[in-house]
């Protein structure tokens, strides 16, 4: 069985580690300027405030990358991720809709992206959700390819294959049966109908 294990890129890390500087780093400006206008220990409490929720960020982002870890076989992607709570997706070749590539500005900047593998059952709008993302890819057109291959041999397969012994035959008899069946119903619900 040939398979392909991925783990993404360290440039994924840094655009983690960028982003959340992002959120922090303005909240830490009204800190710095209270030390100007009230006092040392205002600033020293606001300081404090902006460390003990920001420090956790500096733990959790490399524990994060640490877990992600895809894997490309034949039949299936599988995926995985969590630090506390780990989340394990396998999707099929055969259910796979559509695979996608996103990629920000910083991702770009540092040459990693996303990809997203989409399945008809991921529900909401078409393209918000995808049931498997590979996050901090690098070669993301290599890898869409890859994916886009297996999919398409998939397609080709079909989603289920037979036992071994079992026949694919239509048996007419069985087809007749079904068939009066569905008849009678029809006759029920047209009796059922008429005023």
């Amino acid at each position: 069985m040939d398979q392909i294990l991925v783990r993404p890129e360290r440039g994924q890390r840094t655009v983690w580690l960028i982003h959340w500087s992002l959120v922090f780093f303005p909240i830490f400006i009204p800190c710095f300027i209270l030390i100007f206008m009230v006092n040392e220990l205002v600033f020293t409490i606001c300081t404090a405030a902006w460390v003990v929720f920001a420090l956790p960020f500096l733990f959790w982002i490399p524990a994060y990358f640490r877990s992600l870890e895809y894997s490309i076989t034949e039949e299936v992607i599988k995926g995985q991720k969590g630090v506390f709570w780990k989340r394990f997706a396998t999707v099929p070749y055969h259910k796979i809709t559509n695979v996608d590539i996103t990629q920000g500005p910083l991702q770009r900047k540092y040459h990693v992206g996303t990809i997203h593998c989409q399945t008809a059952g991921a529900g909401g709008q078409q393209g918000a959700t995808a049931e498997l993302k590979m996050e901090g890819m690098k070669d993301l057109e290599g890898l869409k390819e890859a994916v886009m291959v297996k999919v398409g041999s998939s397609a080709i397969a079909g989603p289920a294959t037979l036992p071994k012994g079992a026949k694919a035959e239509g048996n007419s008899e069985t087809l007749g049966h079904i068939l009066k069946e569905l008849t009678a119903i029809r006759q029920l619900l047209e009796r059922q109908e008429r005023p």
